[in-house]
């Protein structure tokens, strides 16, 4: 739900199965974890999930644009990304091809810009990577910060 439908912090999800075994596995590890979620989780979910064409379509055409843009914003720097194009939802990992540690350049341009870019590392992603979400409605205005803060690093 966080992702596709946009709503961040919905955490919540349905398990079918048919595999009896799989299945108890899963409630044991479920019940350690908590009982169960909220009815309010639950019913903001299906609300969402009844609506999920509209949702999912408005969130598409975001996603669709945001791509462009930053296709558009990669292409000026060729040397400096490696752009890797999200294969499924709006989420990329994209290769930054500098000498700093990427948990500096990423704190750096927060500090300076405001723009918040995770460090691969924390998803346990070796070398220089950057992770792009391309589900925001303001997400041009964040890679023209994002643009500004390379122009005043010398990029």
């Amino acid at each position: 739900m966080s992702k596709a439908y946009g709503l961040a912090g919905l955490r919540i999800g349905w398990i079918a199965t048919q595999n009896k075994a799989i299945y108890d596995k899963m409630i044991g590890f479920k019940h350690y974890t908590s009982i169960c979620s909220s009815s309010t989780r639950e019913f903001l979910a299906t609300v969402a999930l009844k609506h999920g064409d509209k949702i999912l379509g408005r969130n598409m055409k975001i996603i669709e644009n945001n791509l462009k843009v930053a296709n558009n914003f990669f292409e000026k720097y060729p040397d400096l990304f490696v752009n890797n194009q999200p294969q499924a939802g709006p989420i990329a990992f994209h290769k930054v091809n500098i000498d700093e540690p990427i948990e500096d350049f990423c704190e750096d341009l927060v500090t300076r810009k405001g723009v918040l870019l995770l460090p691969a590392n924390i998803y346990a992603f070796k070398d220089n990577y950057i992770r792009m979400e391309y589900g925001r409605k303001d997400f041009e205005t964040s890679l023209k910060k994002f643009g500004e803060y390379l122009i005043e690093k010398g990029f």
